[in-house]
């Protein structure tokens, strides 16, 4: 059809849908944006231009479920589209999620030492795999494989060795309920200890409690300066029970000895007194090139609290 101007009409009133994109114009972008958000895969279909432009915001946030067929298509071998995908991921989430799933069921667990062998395997053949990663958060269940062959034995030192530096490490705990969480029972899990003592370290602890997980505390540990790998184990290895344990409050009128929330100054309290009273001494004769560091200044820790259960609200003390 043409119009009294002689141009093509835009809309066809026989099939009664529209023939251009020309009255949308000014929202069309809006439009696309939206598609963007609500079928992101379909958006990126649309062109080389379409899917270069949502690849980073896409991307930013990945999860390698221990289900994990889907996650790693495309990586064997690794395309050059796979690539260019993982060089915009930032976060990192291995056999968990960003939606509150903090843990591997128990009746999965059996399935990691396969999970781990396809994520060695992954890893190797492209790095570095996540040059922009920021944080890698994973369970602890994973920390903590049964150590059944050499792969198992290798599985952190790849991974770590092909993600920077800079990146922080964030390792979810999920337990019944406060009293029962022990440090040493921790502890004795995070065989991953020695790759993650030279980074940046968050420690997520969550409480189950009527089949309802919720987060209680994120303990942060940064060390400022220069790595120094052996040196960083041994003080994060003599702290780390102290650092994760439960703070003591008064007797309730029943005498049972109740459970208060850590705060930053009581952790720093920890700290300092156990370098004080031996690890500082001790460890500048271990490592003489450290001889001149202010050992309180490297190693700092804070905790942030969740105001209530459920309330997603988090307050730093």
């Amino acid at each position: 059809m043409k119009d009294q101007n002689g141009m093509e009409d835009s809309y066809d009133l026989l099939r009664g849908r529209l023939v251009t994109l020309a009255p949308i114009a000014e929202v069309h972008d809006l439009i696309l944006d939206e598609l963007a958000r609500i079928a992101p895969t379909k958006y990126l279909l649309l062109s080389r231009y379409h899917y270069n432009r949502i690849l980073p915001s896409l991307y930013e946030t990945f999860t390698i479920p221990y289900h994990y067929e889907k996650a790693l298509a495309g990586t064997k071998p690794f395309s050059a589209t796979k690539i260019q995908a993982f060089s915009h991921v930032k976060q990192l989430y291995i056999a968990i999620g960003p939606d509150a799933k903090w843990q591997i069921p128990e009746g999965e667990r059996e399935s990691l030492p396969s999970f781990r062998r396809v994520l060695t395997n992954f890893v190797r053949k492209h790095r570095p795999v996540f040059p922009q990663l920021e944080e890698i958060g994973f369970p602890e269940s994973l920390g903590y494989p049964p150590f059944d062959d050499s792969c198992d034995h290798n599985f952190w030192d790849i991974m770590f060795s092909s993600i920077p530096s800079f990146c922080r490490v964030s390792i979810h705990f999920v337990k019944p309920n406060e009293e029962e969480f022990t440090g040493n029972v921790e502890r004795s899990k995070l065989q991953l200890l020695y790759n993650v003592a030279s980074r940046n370290l968050s420690l997520y602890i969550h409480r189950r409690n009527n089949g309802i997980t919720t987060l209680n505390r994120i303990i942060t540990w940064t060390i400022n300066g220069k790595s120094h790998s052996a040196l960083d184990y041994h003080i994060l290895n003599a702290n780390l029970e102290d650092l994760i344990s439960p703070i003591y409050g008064k007797k309730d009128k029943d005498g049972i000895l109740r459970v208060t929330g850590p705060t930053t100054e009581s952790l720093k309290n920890r700290l300092h007194d156990n370098l004080d009273l031996w690890q500082e001494g001790m460890y500048k004769m271990m490592f003489a090139d450290t001889a001149g560091w202010n050992y309180k200044e490297r190693y700092q820790v804070s905790v942030v609290l969740c105001n209530s259960a459920g309330s997603g609200k988090i307050s730093e003390v």
